[in-house]
């Protein structure tokens, strides 16, 4: 389903204490919306996009419209609109694509946040359109500066993988939206591979399966982004031993930064509440993850910290509606079990992964094989994804 109309401007509340307006352009050819740099210009204008001539366009706003809050009366809220329901965690070259809301990191030339709305609908696998297989890794990122822009080169040889804060897999009902999400600056953080598809992995799947697809839950928030935690150093002076704090961290090719870690914030949201004496309220949970290696013992909760903790390691502030509304939450893994599929799980997860990847008869036997060898059993959707490529490569 596409949610956004090409060319059609629109105003969105962001919501900052007096409601602070902002609009944009959908660009079909860049697919990318830019937003005021100066409160003064959110206040007052919207910025647009001219893709013919590449140049910011700037309107006076004559609407007020603020994203759904309880209580609140909205038309049709578009999605963008109910992705900042609760505000975002901060307003710094924020970019709105398709299918997620970034916010670019000049310096570092990885993103600050990645905001991202799931619905069960958006994981209706009976409606997938878009492939991976057609999406390249690009630094082309028209709100960003080209000064400031990641690119492939940096990653190459480098031993980090280009990790995806809003998951791939998670966008597949539209090719423009999946390749939005292989920008390197707006999605992209360098990634220890092994951790990326692993244990990351095992955590989307966690959000996408046990959370959204089959949770109660009406929508699903999430915040993914770096975290730079300092390191302590015992330091030795004249005066004897001194323990100090530093941050240190690597830095790829053209000045991408790597970090130590890797954050979500997920904000599980039920369905409107029928009765205003029984609200059912968000729950929330924050996770801090090392950016390195992590045994397959590990467990999500292992890495589960206080929402208030990670704002001060980032200086973000994950949806300040709740708190400057006093909305009720409740935590996450508290009300269920914050418990991701194992490594055996995963292995056999990923063969119908690996037989859609399959480009030719004998990958998918080769694949088969291995299953039958091991004596796995294969899940619905491996054996259904064999099923439709024998079928595919039945004549070759």
């Amino acid at each position: 389903m596409s949610y956004l109309r090409s060319t059609r401007p629109f105003a969105l509340g962001i919501g900052v204490f007096t409601g602070v307006l902002l609009s944009y352009k959908y660009d079909r050819d860049r697919s990318v919306r830019m937003v005021p740099p100066s409160w003064s210009s959110l206040t007052a204008t919207t910025l647009g996009y001219d893709a013919h001539t590449h140049t910011q366009t700037r309107t006076p706003i004559t609407t007020s419209t603020l994203p759904p809050l309880e209580g609140d009366v909205i038309d049709a809220p578009t999605r963008m609109q109910l992705a900042c329901k609760y505000g975002l965690p901060s307003y710094n070259n924020v970019t709105f694509y398709q299918s997620f809301v970034s916010s670019a990191n000049y310096e570092r030339r990885i993103p600050n946040w990645v905001l991202q709305y799931i619905t069960k609908e958006d994981l209706d696998e009976d409606h997938v359109v878009a492939d991976r297989k057609h999406s390249q890794f690009t630094g082309d990122a028209p709100s960003i500066p080209e000064m400031f822009r990641a690119d492939n080169k940096a990653y190459l040889g480098s031993g980090w993988s280009r990790g995806h804060m809003v998951p791939a897999g998670d966008v597949r009902h539209s090719q423009l939206a999946l390749d939005e999400t292989f920008i390197l600056g707006s999605n992209i953080v360098p990634q220890h591979r092994h951790n990326n598809s692993h244990f990351w992995y095992r955590l989307e799947a966690f959000i996408r399966h046990n959370l959204n697809r089959d949770g109660n839950f009406d929508s699903i928030r999430v915040v993914s982004g770096p975290c730079f935690v300092p390191f302590e150093e015992v330091c030795e002076y004249r005066d004897g031993l001194q323990t100090k704090k530093y941050v240190k961290y690597q830095v790829l090719g053209n000045g991408v930064a790597v970090p130590t870690h890797i954050f979500k914030v997920i904000l599980a949201e039920y369905p409107p509440a029928q009765s205003h004496e029984d609200p059912r309220p968000c729950l929330i949970a924050a996770f801090l993850i090392p950016n390195d290696y992590i045994p397959p013992q590990k467990r999500l909760i292992d890495y589960l910290v206080p929402v208030e903790y990670l704002e001060a390691r980032t200086g973000l502030e994950f949806f300040p509606r709740l708190r400057q509304h006093k909305l009720a939450t409740g935590s996450l893994c508290d009300a269920i079990s914050c418990s991701m599929m194992t490594e055996h799980d995963l292995e056999v997860h990923n063969y119908a992964r690996r037989l859609q990847w399959a480009n030719t008869r004998s990958e998918v036997e080769s694949v088969w094989r291995e299953i039958e060898g091991k004596g796995r059993v294969p899940d619905a959707r491996a054996q259904k994804e064999y099923e439709k490529k024998m079928k595919q490569f039945v004549h070759v």
